[in-house]
């Protein structure tokens, strides 16, 4: 196995166990930030400055949803950075703030962010009727592009790039 692929595999192990532990240790919801892009745009620090950014938006969503929030630790690995918090509120309407910051924040479709329930388990967008995330070149919907590599390499990072500028003018 590539050395580089080991490590970032290593590093979304070590995110999953870290959210595994914070919610194993609170009675309330987990959500995980990472970024959401092309391996070499996760770990190059222009993005890792706009990830702080958009992260300190959706804090502000949470605050203005009234949703009590902590900052509970970051990583920032082979995979890039991840943000951590520890959530009360109930599942739907923290989900629907989720992706929400995914949607509506400049730049926010760089991101993905994850909610686990007050029992560690992921809670997906189907599970509370909201529709499949979309594809940031076609908007179809994502997992489609992805599972049939439908978009080249370029469209993706060209699209990447776009999102990039329009998070960075509106955020830094």
């Amino acid at each position: 196995m590539d050395e580089t692929l080991k490590k970032v595999l290593e590093a979304r192990e070590e995110r999953w166990q870290y959210r595994q532990k914070l919610a194993a240790g609170w009675n309330g919801a987990v959500i995980s930030i990472t970024l959401c892009v092309p391996h070499r745009f996760r770990t190059h620090p222009d993005f890792g400055a706009v990830f702080s950014r958009l992260c300190t938006k959706f804090e502000e969503s949470l605050t203005r949803g009234e949703i009590l929030w902590e900052k509970a630790g970051e990583l920032d690995g082979a995979d890039g950075p991840a943000r951590f918090y520890r959530v009360r509120g109930e599942v739907s309407k923290l989900k629907a703030l989720c992706v929400a910051g995914e949607e509506q924040l400049p730049g926010g479709r760089m991101l993905d962010i994850d909610l686990m329930d007050e029992q560690g388990r992921p809670v997906g967008r189907e599970d509370v009727g909201l529709p499949p995330r979309r594809c940031f070149v076609c908007g179809s919907p994502a997992a489609d592009c992805v599972s049939r590599r439908l978009h080249s390499r370029q469209q993706v990072e060209d699209r990447v790039l776009e999102l990039y500028e329009q998070a960075k003018q509106a955020l830094l």
